[in-house]
């Protein structure tokens, strides 16, 4: 599922604190071709906007890594 960067495509950077980030990772390894980060985060992040779709929100301390299982 390895996408190329394409001329309107952009660049972001994503600072994650550790405990986002072992997820990250632990979620990689439990997948059959064990992306590399930046694809996982692109799954990750087409996966929910896909199931989330255009209408939901997602309230402020929803966001809050504290809030996390």
């Amino acid at each position: 599922m390895e996408t190329k960067a394409q001329d309107t495509d952009a660049r972001i950077c994503v600072t994650l604190a550790e405990p986002d980030l072992t997820a990250l990772d632990a979620w990689r390894e439990r997948q059959p071709d064990t992306p590399e980060r930046v694809e996982a985060l692109r799954r990750l992040a087409v996966r929910a906007l896909r199931e989330l779709g255009s209408s939901d929100t997602i309230a402020l301390e929803d966001l809050n890594a504290s809030n996390d299982e």
